[in-house]
């Protein structure tokens, strides 16, 4: 049946995934990471966190040398504060490469709770380390998923929309005049539906 002029048809917000729908898109959380940051060769490690999200910002790395001969390399992990203390040698001087406290880190069970340890792209592990401190960066949480549905405006005077269900097949469009009273609608910009 035609509409009058002027009046538009209001119909129900579509279900999720029809025409008229914007789905989110789930891109996941995104895990916190952190590279040491030394200029010499094969002397980083890179950290990420275990649990993606932005609480893996929180973790922290502090690398220390013993500071006296013959030490052996040391892990402790406490909460979110990871603490490597690297092994020397006779002389007092830091022996650890990348690849000894990669091996310490992810064998110790607190630290491999909280992050898992690799070496950077290009890195061969054997270069010693030094000191390092620094939070794992970048984790953020997203979004759940779900469906934002362009829902129709209506106007004071508007009959009500009964959102469809399953057992009631569609629905008869609801209508809303949005000319003046008694006024006919401009030439052109709205038609009869």
């Amino acid at each position: 049946m035609p509409q009058p002029p002027g009046i538009i048809p209001l119909v129900p917000a579509p279900a999720p995934g029809a025409p008229g729908t914007i789905t989110k898109t789930p891109v996941g959380d995104i895990a916190a990471s952190r590279t040491t940051d030394s200029v010499t060769p094969n002397t980083n490690i890179t950290l990420t966190a275990v649990t993606p999200g932005s609480a893996g910002n929180s973790i922290n790395l502090t690398i220390t040398t013993a500071g006296s001969p013959s030490q052996p390399l040391l892990v402790n992990t406490t909460g979110n504060s990871i603490a490597v203390i690297l092994g020397t040698d006779g002389a007092g001087a830091a022996n650890s490469t990348a690849n000894a406290v990669l091996a310490a880190l992810n064998g110790d069970p607190d630290t491999a709770a909280l992050v898992v340890v690799t070496l950077p792209p290009g890195s061969n592990g054997t270069g010693i380390m030094g000191n390092f401190t620094g939070f794992l960066q970048g984790g953020s949480s997203v979004a759940a998923p779900g469906v934002i549905p362009q829902v129709p405006a209506t106007a004071p005077d508007a009959p009500e929309v009964i959102p469809r269900t399953q057992a009631s097949g569609p629905p008869a469009p609801a209508t809303i005049d949005l000319s003046p009273a008694g006024a006919p609608p401009p030439p052109g910009i709205i038609t009869p539906v």
